[in-house]
């Protein structure tokens, strides 16, 4: 949780920070810390805090201004768990990245901490 011993509070922006100026942004997922959304184009944009990898790019480090997850693509649904993040591509496939405290699902895709996305077949 934020705020606890374990996670310190994050910086506060003090800038309001306008999303339409950097890509056409539309179905919106919330997380606990992170939020994640859809371009026209099918890539993913994510926001926030990102303690174990939940916005995809790499890193752990925050961010307060949408960024483009690489690697994904053609996504047409998007989820945001506590600290983890799940896409859905038009064929049906899916990327996951983050943390997952159950492991890989179905036996593929991503794992605790998993960063940059792993990407899994169709169900």
């Amino acid at each position: 949780m934020e705020g606890t011993f374990s996670h310190p509070p994050a910086a506060l922006s003090q800038t309001q920070q306008g999303l339409s100026a950097r890509a056409p942004l539309s179905r919106v997922a919330l997380g606990s810390n992170h939020s994640l959304s859809i371009a026209p184009n099918g890539s993913v944009w994510t926001w926030g805090c990102n303690y174990l990898g939940q916005l995809g790019d790499g890193s752990t480090a925050h961010s307060f201004l949408p960024k483009v997850v690489p690697g994904v693509s053609g996504i047409v649904a998007v989820s945001a768990g506590t600290y983890h993040s799940l896409a859905v591509g038009q064929d049906g496939s899916f990327s996951g990245w983050g943390y997952s405290s159950v492991g890989p699902p179905a036996g593929e895709g991503f794992g605790p901490g998993q960063t940059p996305p792993a990407h899994g077949p169709a169900l």
